[in-house]
């Protein structure tokens, strides 16, 4: 049965935008790795939020494999760290082709042990959010998750630093007064991923106790992602 509630409204815009984004990004920005990277990054990202429609509007045991659906989370953050890495250019080259190896192996690992396990695992209804899920929840997906998020962090860092010594600044000048539009672009990609990153941690809080609300969490997934 099919259930339109209000998680479900609520989900939805997040999800359109992330479409626009990703067919905008892969489909009308030519000859950009950086754009290439972030629709890959919002493609999947569309998967979560997908994942989490059908987890809301299926009123059914089966609406439970929307989470396995929105596992692919971890694969949009391997598109992220490579956006870090292009973004304005690759100036680690060998490093992130490291990474991207490292990262997509991990995001496949956390995937396919959510699946097998959550598979093998009873599930239920819970009440609190109107869904049926299973009754295990990985601790993987989103430590990988948070750890993909330092990562891209870390990197924009070092993209500032870098972009700071090119225009002739220090470190903390390029970060609190840029003087290229390029450092500007970075240092804001970097605030959004602290935004992201803090997202990530709440939710994490929220599975090992009580300090944030099931509700507050699927409020802030509906602003944040």
């Amino acid at each position: 049965m099919i259930l339109l509630n209000a998680n479900f409204f609520d989900r939805l815009t997040p999800t359109i935008l992330t479409i626009l984004l990703a067919g905008h990004m892969l489909l009308f920005v030519r000859n950009s790795r950086p754009a290439l990277y972030l629709g890959g990054f919002f493609g999947f990202l569309s998967l979560f939020n997908i994942g989490y429609l059908l987890a809301f509007a299926l009123d059914v045991p089966e609406g439970r494999y929307g989470f396995y659906i929105a596992c692919c989370i971890t694969l949009a953050l391997v598109f992220k760290l490579q956006f870090a890495y292009h973004m304005p250019a690759n100036r680690f080259p060998r490093e992130s082709k490291v990474v991207l190896i490292l990262s997509l192996l991990i995001s496949l690992f956390a995937i396919a042990e959510y699946s097998y396990v959550a598979e093998q695992t009873p599930y239920r209804f819970f009440f609190d959010n109107h869904i049926y899920g299973s009754l295990y929840a990985s601790p993987y997906v989103p430590l990988v998750t948070m750890i993909m998020f330092f990562g891209v962090m870390i990197i924009f860092l070092r993209q500032i630093r870098a972009l700071g010594k090119a225009n002739s600044q220090s470190f903390f000048q390029a970060l609190f007064r840029p003087s290229h539009r390029n450092i500007v672009a970075v240092r804001s990609f970097l605030l959004i991923a602290l935004a992201e990153l803090i997202v990530n941690i709440l939710y994490m809080i929220s599975t090992v106790t009580d300090f944030v609300s099931a509700l507050t969490i699927n409020q802030i997934f509906n602003l944040g992602l």
